[in-house]
């Protein structure tokens, strides 16, 4: 099978389960080294187990400056360079319009687009 990803490194955030560990999952088929990010190391670490030579673990939150950093950090110290970034992580908070507060609005808007841009512009 022809590995698309070859020496390409990608980072893939939400990657603990659904859509984000199954693009994780497929970018090793394919041949990348992968950076999966989410706030469940345990969950990550068995994404990890699959092919702990070509993956890295950082826990983390994308609303948290302090976790986008410490993520760079890894990348550079362990890769020197990334190719692909999958700003996967999202949440959706499923309530009647009458109980849409400000909280939730601002708490989804900080996962859903704050955090999948500044894992981009880091």
């Amino acid at each position: 099978m022809p590995q698309k990803l070859l020496n390409k490194v990608a980072v893939v955030t939400g990657a603990s389960s659904g859509i984000g560990q199954s693009i994780a999952e497929h970018f090793l088929e394919e041949g990348a080294k992968i950076i999966v990010f989410s706030r469940n190391a345990e969950k990550l670490k068995a994404v990890a187990a699959k092919s702990p030579e070509d993956v890295l673990v950082v826990a983390g939150d994308v609303t948290k400056s302090e976790d986008i950093h410490r993520l760079v950090n890894a990348v550079v110290e362990r890769f020197r360079k990334v190719d692909l970034v999958v700003p996967n992580a999202g949440i959706a908070k499923v309530v009647p319009f009458a109980d849409c507060t400000e909280e939730v609005l601002d708490y989804q808007f900080r996962v859903n687009f704050m955090g999948a841009a500044q894992t981009v512009r880091a």
